[in-house]
């Protein structure tokens, strides 16, 4: 009897406790096994999408591209940019300004390989795919506990098949580099707070980081106060930090930002250039940020309801009619996704303690509402509004995984019906899109300067009709800096956009009537063809250019 007693008290028992805990933990393996092989395939897609004909796609062009990779190589080789300033923290660029921070993520690449659309385009496409990895280990760190795995899971395909995101990582204009810096930073920010599973190196890396951010767009300037300082506030007031390590932080970042700041005070107030050594805090020839923040014009409360109301019909209709921005047809993030990302706002923002007290998904949160405050406050597009982006990503994960979390398989078929659509915009972007957006990135330009270069004419003309044509022979004919600086002639000197009529044997504009007597050849868009007849013309096709030469 006793035998029997032992055996159903204790041995059944244990062999059934032991078979229920095996199982459990091969379902946990297989499980993360499984979720193992999906943020991968995620990643991956994701990554290709960004990379693939990162030189040819978008074919030609831009000009803000164009500037940014000539001031790198310029700084590179001399050491001075365009203007001959010496290392300078901020490109005076057009007149009005450029951000430099791309320029200088620029520089290895043309270095290793020289100046090319390749060169000035990887560096924003590998951030891009940085950035892919780093916003599923983000999500990890501040997503809350209950639904932890969907919204890892969800966020990270949904960050990878984001129009915007593909779309800007795949061209170098400078301002798009700002809202992966800020993913960077608060990813860094996340380890520290998760827990204090990190140490304070982490919390010192992503002010770091927040600091350097200065330099890589204007927006910035607003947007950083916005940010940092009510966020710093809640880590001290929640005691997630102390005074000490708030203080370091914030010094940290001030030394980072230190040129920027003495830049903007410089250009605010008018004060003279200012000189580092070798390096220099240029003044503008005109100041393009007081523009850009139109509140600061005029009556501040109507164009701060202004800019907040445009900046609305920005996020919820997801295009600016920009066309190198978004398409109409996929939007920022899929039009459809608008009610999900509404929910997921509120999701969070209704339950904001019981969410942060675990996982600091507050982070997500401060940013958000930093970028809600710039609002107000910049003449909105989706390039200006670029640091709401990510948050906005996320808000629409938490949405999706909330909303078809009630449904059986709801997740797994949302996940499929926005990964048919990716693959719809990709095949889109590569195709048809791409076509529609040869002549906002010049395609042929760069072809018929090089081709032009090789003729023994006393003069080039160039379309007046390229942005900034003169930029794009500096960058394809690698002219050193100083020849810029002795042979431009500019039209409008110290302008916000200075147009230079002519640069040594090139002349940015097409005669109303062409002589074809002359010893020139030309550059010209499809609208100019008018004036040159083939019975005294050589017309050569190159993209959405032609190359005219006279038959004499």
């Amino acid at each position: 009897r006793s035998v029997h007693f032992c055996r159903d008290r204790y041995f059944y028992p244990l062999i059934s406790w032991r078979k229920h805990f095996m199982g459990t933990t091969a379902l946990r393996q297989t499980s993360k096994s499984r979720d193992f092989f999906l943020v991968l395939f995620f990643c991956l897609i994701g990554i290709l999408a960004r990379l693939i004909l990162i030189g040819q796609v978008p074919y030609g062009l831009n000009q803000d591209e164009a500037s940014a990779g000539y001031e790198a190589w310029s700084i590179l080789n001399y050491g001075i940019d365009r203007h001959g300033i010496s290392y300078p923290v901020h490109l005076i660029a057009w007149g009005s300004g450029q951000n430099i921070a791309y320029s200088w993520f620029c520089m290895p690449f043309i270095a290793l390989f020289g100046l090319s659309e390749f060169t000035v385009r990887l560096p924003m496409a590998l951030i891009g795919c940085v950035s892919v990895v780093l916003f599923y280990f983000f999500l990890d760190n501040v997503t809350p506990l209950p639904n932890h795995r969907k919204y890892v899971l969800f966020g990270t395909l949904l960050f990878a098949i984001c129009p915007w995101h593909i779309m800007k990582s795949r061209w170098g204009l400078e301002s798009n580099l700002f809202p992966d810096l800020i993913l960077w930073g608060s990813f860094c920010l996340s380890i520290f707070c998760r827990k204090h599973s990190g140490g304070a190196g982490y919390l010192y890396a992503a002010f770091v980081i927040f600091g350097f951010s200065a330099y890589s767009y204007g927006t910035s300037y607003c947007f950083l106060p916005f940010f940092v300082l009510p966020l710093l506030f809640y880590l001290l007031r929640t005691k997630r930090i102390t005074l000490r390590q708030g203080i370091l932080a914030l010094a940290l970042l001030t030394l980072v930002a230190l040129p920027i700041i003495l830049f903007v005070l410089i250009n605010t107030f008018q004060l003279s250039p200012l000189q580092l050594g070798p390096f220099t805090i240029p003044r503008l020839y005109q100041n393009r940020h007081t523009e850009v923040t139109s509140v600061f014009h005029g009556n501040i409360l109507l164009n701060s309801l202004k800019n907040f109301f445009l900046a609305l019909g920005v996020m919820f209709f997801q295009h600016d009619s920009l066309l190198w921005n978004a398409t109409h047809l996929f939007g920022i993030l899929y039009p459809v996704t608008l009610p999900l990302t509404l929910w997921g706002i509120f999701c969070c923002f209704s339950k904001f303690r019981s969410r942060c007290k675990e996982q600091p998904e507050y982070i997500v949160n401060f940013w958000f509402l930093s970028g809600v405050a710039l609002m107000f406050i910049v003449d909105p597009n989706i390039n200006r509004l670029n640091i709401l982006m990510i948050p906005w990503i996320y808000y629409t994960a938490v949405g999706t995984a909330e909303f078809t979390g009630r449904f059986r398989r709801g997740l797994p078929i949302a996940a499929l019906l926005f990964t048919a659509a990716f693959f719809t915009f990709v095949g889109f972007y590569f195709t048809h899109y791409a076509q529609k957006l040869k002549p906002y990135f010049f395609d042929g330009l760069g072809t018929a300067i090089t081709q032009t270069a090789e003729s023994d004419a006393s003069r080039i003309y160039i379309s007046s009709k390229v942005n900034m044509p003169y930029i794009f022979v500096l960058f394809y004919m690698q002219i050193d800096p100083f020849t810029y600086q002795e042979t431009a002639e500019i039209s409008n000197p110290h302008a916000a956009f200075e147009k230079v009529s002519s640069m040594g044997r090139y002349i940015f504009s097409i005669p109303e009537s062409p002589n074809p007597a002359e010893d020139a050849v030309y550059i010209l868009s499809c609208d100019e063809l008018a004036g040159f007849d083939s019975a005294n013309f050589h017309l050569t096709p190159c993209g959405t250019f032609y190359i005219a030469e006279p038959l004499a």
